[in-house]
């Protein structure tokens, strides 16, 4: 480390929650996650729920996925946790678990919550703390200050004293595994398009979680092919036949290509390492159709609208950042959708307030990121690619269309033509905040009423959303936020018109407009 490197790393500042949890290099420093910044985040926590449940015995499951020294980094925040007396969950033998298994199962058990071991799809450099309430969703940014303002200082993380109780411990039985897979085979419509699933289906785990689940759970459904990408369905928390882990990078998708070639398949899809988050790409035209978070919130709700029956109003939960086409499909059925800040801890708690007052359709956010039933409250890519491979067969057994014809040419043909996409700039520079900071200043105060061809009728922060809202004429939107877990600042398009085409080329001219007025 030089000199700037060492400041930054031993920084006494506390660590902080961003919008999925607590995320950063593994590494010694106060700011690094370590043996001892994990005791100091797990100490908080603790504290914290002492002063939540101060008549209760307390349970917590205590979990972690694919990364490097997560079973170690685990065994760290059990220890503080049993000397304070609180009851922890394991699965059996520490296994890595996924994400959305944990929140079901916090649901299932009635434990207080939960604690996470991930960093998700961020490199493997990186590791995180991930927490979860009674409900089954990431506690919200309150709780987090809370937890926060009860860590122990930096300066004194070194002289804890930890003494576990392991009598304190409990092991999760795998049964639970087999309970969460029949609640989603039960949350599906449609069962009727048996004949077509020997179609070749290209998966991919990203090293993670997923990698031999999914393809067990897909089986059981009935799906006869599914070819797994052998070399990135063994677990590796170095990820090292991936030049990504996450599925929206499209490096993370070249030797799943490479396979669907092979095989002649026409259908690839992914989850991301802790298994939240669910990706599809279509074969179109012999080149590679990669659908967005944005494409498959408006595909599920289509779907779920046309075919569920609805008793209550239906109603959605995605971020201000994700696509509005969704709002005019609602309310033909007399539903609403229910907006937040960006991250699924946010959209999650929203479900939870709305609960079973209304009919649940779908939460989504634009990231590749659903919820797609109640059974869990943060995003889950087991029930995303369920619901989605059996979308996908509706549309080629009832439609005679490709999943790429059913969003471009049944949906928009209805409700309009809309291009959504996002666009991330990394920063590289150690004060990348205040570099964002800045450029969010810049737009906030922009003088002009025309973006490339837009007329930009008002300027407002969105103070829900966390993000500044550039509204445009037609409907459309262009929305500006720092990410809440990397360093990267974030622009957002929501563009409607005529032609899905003449779109994009707009998309084109804007994100050169901004370039030039961001320096980016």
């Amino acid at each position: 480390m030089d000199a700037n490197e060492l400041k930054t790393a031993f920084d006494l500042a506390p660590l902080v929650f961003g919008t999925a949890g607590i995320r950063s290099k593994m590494g010694p420093g106060t700011q690094y996650l370590n043996e001892f910044t994990y005791r100091q985040i797990a100490l908080g926590y603790g504290l914290f729920l002492k002063k939540k449940y101060p008549a209760q015995q307390i349970n917590i499951i205590v979990a972690h996925d694919n990364r490097n020294h997560g079973v170690f980094f685990s065994n760290v925040v059990t220890d503080v946790l049993t000397s304070l007396g609180i009851n922890v969950l394991l699965y059996d033998n520490n296994q890595l678990v996924a994400t959305p298994i944990v929140s079901y199962t916090i649901r299932k058990l009635g434990s207080h919550g939960a604690a996470i071991i991930t960093a998700s799809h961020n490199p493997k450099t990186d590791n995180g703390f991930k927490v979860y309430d009674s409900t089954g969703g990431q506690i919200l940014t309150e709780d987090c200050l809370k937890i926060v303002e009860l860590m122990p200082p930096a300066d004194l993380i070194l002289d804890l004293e930890i003494n576990a109780n392991n009598a304190l411990i409990t092991f999760i039985s795998d049964a639970i595994f087999d309970e969460y897979f029949k609640a989603i085979s039960q949350v599906l419509i449609n069962t009727d398009c048996q004949l077509l699933k020997h179609d070749k289906i290209i998966f991919s785990g990203q090293h993670g979680t997923a990698s031999k689940l999914l393809p067990q759970f897909l089986k059981r459904l009935g799906y006869t092919n599914i070819i797994p990408v052998v070399e990135q369905c063994e677990y590796d928390g170095d990820f090292t036949h991936t030049k990504s882990p996450n599925p929206e990078n499209l490096v993370a998708w070249e030797l799943s290509i490479k396979y669907a070639n092979f095989h002649n398949a026409n259908v690839i899809i992914q989850l991301d390492p802790d298994a939240d988050r669910f990706a599809i790409a279509v074969r179109k035209n012999h080149d590679w159709r990669f659908f967005t978070g944005n494409e498959m919130g408006i595909i599920y709700t289509y779907y779920m609208l046309k075919t569920k029956k609805f008793t209550k109003p239906p109603f959605i939960v995605s971020s201000y950042v994700s696509t509005n086409l969704v709002d005019r499909m609602i309310q033909k059925y007399g539903g609403q959708v229910y907006r937040t800040a960006t991250g699924f801890k946010s959209i999650g708690a929203k479900v939870t307030e709305i609960g079973e007052r209304e009919d649940f359709v779908v939460a989504f956010e634009e990231a590749i990121g659903a919820l797609n039933s109640l059974i869990g409250r943060d995003k889950d890519g087991f029930q995303a690619a369920a619901l989605t491979l059996e979308i996908y067969y509706h549309a080629k057994q009832f439609h005679h269309m490709d999943l790429v014809d059913f969003l471009e040419t049944l949906i928009y043909a209805e409700f309009g033509n809309i291009y959504n996409d996002t666009i991330a700039f990394t920063f590289k520079e150690l004060n990348w905040k205040d570099l964002a900071k800045k450029r969010m200043e810049k737009l906030l105060h922009y003088s002009s009423n025309q973006i490339a061809s837009r007329k930009i009728t008002r300027i407002e922060w969105n103070e829900v959303g966390g993000c500044i809202d550039w509204l445009l004429d037609g409907d459309s939107w262009l929305r500006f936020r720092t990410s809440g877990t990397e360093p990267k600042f974030k622009i957002y398009f929501n563009l409607y018109g005529d032609q899905l085409i003449k779109l994009k080329q707009e998309a084109m001219d804007i994100e050169k407009e901004l370039k030039t007025i961001l320096d980016l």
